[in-house]
């Protein structure tokens, strides 16, 4: 039966400590010429890398709810949406005006967006949408359409939350939540990319080094070694590349 590995960035980190372990264990006759591989320069470099991983956990975890407020933020914007421009179709402004509105909506919505299918009924996956939902693009179409509802003097609710002060406060909250999801966003991929350099980085991250510590190894006691064989069997996996 072939192995089954666990992957993962964790996994990786822990098998290389247990492959330290392993090296710890072989006592004085594990003597390399080439510090990266020696017990003191695997230790700093299985050290550094925990470090960043438990960095980049604490970002990730930081977008969690920001990310789930603009989330809820947005729903709410959507349904504010609809509910204003059914208000603006039921004034008096010209039907070009309403149709312009209405188009906006779609875009702010994503209400009849059509996506093409192939012969068989499933959608084509080479389709490229239609819909403008990205949440910057999203933002700045319910700015367009504040706008168009300001140049219009048909456009005046009783409604509190459909009134154009309404409307500016909720597009400032939309725009703040953009803008603290992408700061944080930034932070958790800088994090990301300082620990995948102490994992992936050619020659000197813990994938290439274990590598280089099981070849050690072999050297020292043999390719069909116990030793050998125990170290080999332990997987540092390269899960992308880094230069």
């Amino acid at each position: 039966m072939s192995k089954i590995y666990e992957t993962g960035n964790v996994i990786n980190i822990a098998n290389f400590k247990s492959i330290i372990n392993l090296c710890i264990n072989l006592g004085a006759k594990y003597n390399p010429s080439n510090p990266d591989i020696s017990i003191a320069g695997m230790t700093a470099k299985w050290s550094a890398a925990e470090a960043l991983h438990e960095i980049y956990l604490v970002k990730l975890m930081a977008t969690k709810n920001p990310i789930n407020d603009r989330e809820d933020l947005f729903k709410k914007m959507k349904s504010i949406t609809v509910r204003s421009s059914s208000f603006y179709y039921c004034s008096q402004s010209s039907d070009l005006n309403k149709e312009s509105v209405k188009a906006l909506v779609r875009k702010i919505t994503g209400s009849n967006v059509h996506r093409k299918k192939l012969a068989d009924g499933r959608i084509d996956p080479k389709h490229k949408s239609n819909s403008h939902l990205s949440y910057e693009v999203m933002t700045d179409n319910f700015a367009t359409l504040i706008s168009w509802y300001k140049n219009d003097a048909n456009y005046l609710p009783n409604e509190a939350d459909l009134t154009i002060a309404s409307l500016d406060v909720l597009l400032g909250k939309l725009t703040a939540a953009n803008s603290l999801v992408g700061r944080l966003m930034a932070e958790k991929t800088v994090a990301m990319n300082d620990r995948d350099k102490a994992l992936f980085t050619k020659v000197s991250g813990i994938v290439d080094v274990s590598l280089a510590c099981k070849k050690y190894v072999r050297a020292l006691f043999g390719v069909k070694s116990e030793e050998a064989k125990a170290v080999s069997g332990i997987l540092v996996k390269r899960m992308k590349s880094v230069s």
